[in-house]
């Protein structure tokens, strides 16, 4: 899997260029996805809900809610916001569009905040979002 990077659809790198080389992350399907819920207004359309959106091709799209990076600050649905967030995650689960990928991380109060330095065990400081 291959993690491209982009903030503009006016960059001159973007993911599209690497999918022949294999799976691309698809930083757009979190934003997109992140709207419907965040505004629950633009849900009739989420029929055509994938490369009509604008979006890569569906069957080289590796999808998530929120990743490692985007949940510190860009991602606009996180384990914070509660049911909205799991909600987020069972639509991407269930829309055939692309790959989908559970987030699993740790809680953290500032953006540079390491793991805990002990072995995973959910709610002591791990928030295992995959369960």
């Amino acid at each position: 899997v291959q993690e491209v990077y982009t903030s503009s659809p006016d960059e001159r790198v973007q993911p599209s260029m690497y999918v022949d080389l294999g799976h691309v992350t698809e930083f757009w399907f979190a934003r997109k996805v992140g709207l419907l819920f965040v505004e629950p207004e633009q849900l009739c359309g989420v029929d055509t809900f994938g490369e009509s959106w604008g979006l890569m091709e569906g069957g080289k799209a590796v999808t998530f809610i929120d990743n490692h990076d985007t949940q510190r600050g860009e991602a606009l649905l996180t384990n914070r916001n509660g049911v909205v967030y799991y909600l987020a995650v069972v639509f991407m689960l269930a829309t055939p569009y692309g790959y989908p990928t559970v987030m699993s991380s740790f809680s953290f109060s500032n953006k540079d905040d390491g793991p805990p330095p002990y072995p995973v065990q959910c709610g002591e400081g791990w928030v295992c979002e995959h369960r």
